[in-house]
């Protein structure tokens, strides 16, 4: 019976329902989406540059807002081996050290020493960012976007270890710099949480001055010298991706806290009992650090105006929230002395968790978020068996239809159609011919 109790125990009782949750993003992992052409030009640049030996056949130096050689092939890796599934699954497999990583950083967020505590508070965060329906879409996009969040919250989660934990492993440190480095140089969005992360690393230097030389050499020096280096051969793409991004649009601050508020509105309820949570346990300090952390990708969205991939980015405030969610409200159950009332506690919170992750999947997700894209497969067929190596194709879905023409045509033969007030049909017979 003991046994039985042990196995049954919430925290284990969190990681099934984390598992089955998660499980449920590797259904219909083959099907075209809104987003194909963003996964489909990351498959060809690695295609081009790792088979082909050409990494500037697309530019990607100057509309890949990060490193163009790591993710791009290991994407065009995993296609080869299973297709579109093939380099999903790979964002699954970043979405699932995300969900450690998450767990990792509430674990050591909670103030409590009580270890059952501490891993209740890593579970059911985790939980909570796995129902967020964002998530379902970001988790396995074949895009940059879960490699450099896995990166970061990485990063952030070695920075937790290495200061909670005594004695000092300056391993850590390390491996913190280059995670950090990494998802820096995978996608910039990231760099936003650089500023706040060294500030925060800065405090805890001067309040830590016996571990000084060991955080100056084993974090700050590699962090800076990778970034400098990077910066200086990427610094005029970077310039020249800002502004053209920058002239596509102009969007106001109703319509970026519109779009945030879409996204985020799931975990908004949970977040907000999280951070009553930690006021009311006067855990201020660590209210604040995780808020910062929401705040930078709103704020660039709103200082630039930009909205393009803003649904994608939102993914970053939102995983942050669920951080403050599941922090908040551990908080508040620590407080409870009775062993038996805490279990309650706990099961109440944990099925109120559940039911939101139900209503979520079965309600908000289907109803709400974007819908599949159109079946694409009669148009590759009749393509793949019509056209021949040197044909031009103009397509609506150019990427899409090179990666499924890459065999029998050259990729550069086939451009996407923008249909602007600048096109005549001049401008299209000087392409075709």
């Amino acid at each position: 019976m003991t046994k039985v109790r042990q196995y049954l125990n919430i925290n284990n009782l969190l990681i099934v329902t984390i598992v089955i949750f998660y499980s449920l993003r590797f259904h219909n992992l083959s099907a075209d989406t809104t987003y194909i052409n963003d996964e489909s030009i990351y498959i060809l640049v690695g295609k081009m540059g790792l088979f082909e030996y050409d990494w500037s056949a697309y530019n990607p130096q100057n509309w890949i807002p990060g490193d163009y050689y790591l993710y791009p092939s290991l994407t065009a890796i995993a296609y080869t081996v299973g297709g579109y599934a093939g380099s999903r699954i790979l964002s699954l497999l970043f979405g699932l050290f995300t969900l450690i990583s998450i767990g990792i950083i509430a674990y050591f967020s909670v103030s409590s020493e009580n270890k059952n505590i501490k891993l209740f508070s890593g579970f059911v965060t985790a939980l909570i960012a796995t129902i967020i329906p964002i998530s379902y879409t970001i988790n396995k996009l074949a895009t940059a976007d879960m490699q450099s969040t896995m990166l970061l919250m990485g990063g952030l989660a070695c920075l937790l270890i290495a200061t909670k934990r005594s004695p000092t492993l300056p391993a850590y440190f390390l491996l913190a710099s280059l995670l950090l480095l990494l998802s820096i140089t995978t996608k910039i969005i990231t760099g936003l949480f650089l500023p706040l992360t060294l500030l925060i690393m800065s405090i805890y230097l001067i309040n830590n001055k016996g571990k000084g030389t060991t955080i100056l050499i084993y974090f700050f020096t590699p962090l800076v010298l990778g970034l400098t280096i990077f910066t200086y051969f990427r610094l005029e793409s970077f310039v020249y991706y800002y502004y053209t991004q920058i002239d596509q649009e102009f969007a106001d601050i109703r319509t970026v806290l519109g779009t945030f508020y879409q996204f985020a509105f799931p975990v908004l309820p949970l977040a907000a009992a999280g951070a009553i949570g930690l006021i009311l346990r006067k855990k201020f300090i660590t209210l604040i650090a995780i808020l910062f952390f929401i705040l930078p990708v709103i704020l660039f969205q709103i200082v630039t105006h930009r909205i393009i991939s803003f649904d994608r980015h939102v993914y970053l405030p939102v995983v942050f929230l669920s951080i403050l969610s599941g922090v908040g409200m551990t908080e508040l159950i620590s407080v409870v002395k009775s062993k038996y009332l805490e279990s309650f506690v706990k099961l109440c919170f944990m099925f109120t968790v559940l039911f939101l992750g139900w209503y979520y999947y079965t309600f908000y997700l289907h109803e709400s978020a974007p819908r599949p894209w159109y079946d694409t497969e009669n148009l590759s067929t009749f393509l793949y068996h019509k056209v021949q190596n040197g044909d031009k194709v103009l397509s609506e879905i150019g990427p899409h239809v090179a990666l499924d023409l890459y065999d029998v045509n050259d990729p550069t033969n086939i451009r996407t159609l923008k249909v602007t007030k600048h096109m005549n049909q001049q401008w299209m017979t000087s392409f075709l011919t």
